[in-house]
């Protein structure tokens, strides 16, 4: 990487952490050009890592560049060969898989319109037996092939580095597929069992040995267009209500929330903005209106609510979910008739903590007052309701209860975040601004 063609290419050094290896190879809809096996995959990120193990002539492909004293130098194919050994031994570059475009297929086919409170074994994906419910999975038919392929490609590598990807990078959309690949309805985060399924692959990375590998999911998202008629999301929430830019926001607050617990490192909404002009294009592909911001750059419900959670949750990690309440894990308790609630609890180095709150329903329920025990000792507490247009949110100040620690909270399908500190918002200017927005400034 250079800045200008006449300077050394080490100034360029250290800007680009992570390189991804080509994007989807899994897609069949453009016929074999891209639609890769495991073996081939596996030759061509090889070769693109580090030149085929150093084992095959570049020849004219060789890449002539400036080192640091202005000479010039051939350099092997391969990224890996542009970085000192003391660089990719500090991680300074990182080598991504490229994610398949799903993570199972050939799964048994949800109903359109599932309910609030499903019991997990009514339906054999919820089990989340992924490996014989479905006819494919990333694990058993993408990576542990690709991982035998480069272990005979790189059989004379003397380091073992025969796995060469840094990171398990995959793509997923939380939808239930009920007439054909392309038209299905739209599922929350909790019916989709998320969580379940990340946890499943952070599972078999860590059966591998591979727990110093980061786990991507690095495309998601929801649809805000729902006038094409073939990606809907759930009638119960829209009649419940619910307008798509609000369940938009709502759910993907909850994914952020779910992947974390599922330890992903990385997850990456697609897209920051929608690439339809037309927001209400009932033509439009399905994935061209999943932006935080509409084409024209004004920013959706769900950009103000990812705004806020990311300034709320900076720096702090996912510790437990033993607080949530009529929750199998994911789904709620359908044999219990009171209000399923997660609470999913955040802390930082400090030990400071946040808790998210919320229900994992989709009708547009109306808020219910949940007793949350907050950590030992704590005397203060606040809490903060996603809003637009803030993107600090909207601070409440709760009171705790000296003898229990308990404060009520209340709770809907939108995330609150309990702080356990009293803030307090400044006094807002009135004859400019509404509270919300005052809120945002400061």
């Amino acid at each position: 990487l250079k800045y200008c063609e006449d300077e050394p290419s080490a100034l360029g050094q250290g800007m680009i952490q992570y390189v991804e290896c080509w994007n989807e190879p899994t897609k069949d809809w453009y016929g074999d050009e891209e639609n890769f096996t495991p073996e081939q995959y596996a030759a061509m990120a090889n070769c693109d890592y580090d030149g085929w193990d150093g084992t095959k002539p570049v020849g004219e492909e060789q890449i002539d560049i400036l080192d640091e004293t202005g000479a010039s130098t051939n350099v092997p194919l391969g990224i890996k060969h542009l970085y000192t050994s003391t660089q990719l031994q500090n991680g300074e570059l990182k080598f991504v898989m490229g994610a398949p475009h799903i993570i199972v297929d050939g799964c048994p086919e949800f109903p359109p319109d599932l309910p609030a409170c499903t019991d997990p074994g009514t339906y054999p994906e919820f089990g989340l037996d992924l490996e014989a419910a479905c006819a494919w999975n990333v694990w058993d038919d993408w990576i542990m092939p690709m991982k035998n392929h480069l272990e005979i490609l790189r059989a004379d590598n003397p380091t073992g580095n025969d796995f060469i990807f840094d990171v398990i990078n995959v793509h997923h959309y939380s939808d239930g597929k009920i007439l054909s690949p392309f038209s299905f309805v739209w599922l929350s985060p909790e019916d989709d069992e998320l969580r379940l399924k990340m946890e499943w692959l952070r599972g078999k990375m860590d059966n591998e040995g591979w727990q110093d590998k980061e786990l991507w999911l690095s495309e998601f998202g929801y649809d805000t267009n729902d006038d094409n008629g073939a990606w809907n999301f759930p009638s119960s929430a829209i009649n419940g209500g619910l307008s798509p830019e609000e369940i938009q926001a709502q759910w993907l607050i909850r994914s952020y929330l779910e992947l974390a617990a599922a330890d992903v490192d990385r997850a990456i909404v697609h897209d920051l903005r929608d690439s339809g002009d037309d927001p209400f294009d009932p033509l439009a592909l399905w994935d061209t209106h999943t932006g935080l911001l509409l084409n024209d750059g004004s920013p959706k419900k769900s950009w103000y609510y990812t705004y806020t959670m990311k300034n709320i949750l900076t720096g702090f990690n996912y510790v437990d979910d033993e607080s949530s309440e009529n929750c199998f894990k994911n789904r709620c308790d359908a044999v219990s008739v009171n209000n399923c609630t997660k609470v999913y609890k955040f802390q930082n180095p400090d030990g400071e903590t946040v808790w998210a709150v919320w229900s994992p329903t989709h009708e547009n329920i109306a808020p219910y007052s949940f007793p949350l025990t907050l950590s030992s000792g704590t005397t203060a507490a606040t809490a903060i309701s996603l809003t637009a247009p803030s993107i600090n949110g909207v601070s409440e100040q709760l009171q705790v209860d000296d003898a229990t620690g308990i404060v009520n909270v209340m709770v809907s399908e939108t995330p609150v975040f309990i702080l356990e500190e009293a803030l307090v918002a400044p006094t807002c200017p009135s004859i400019v601004f509404d509270e919300s927005s005052c809120t945002s400034i400061s």
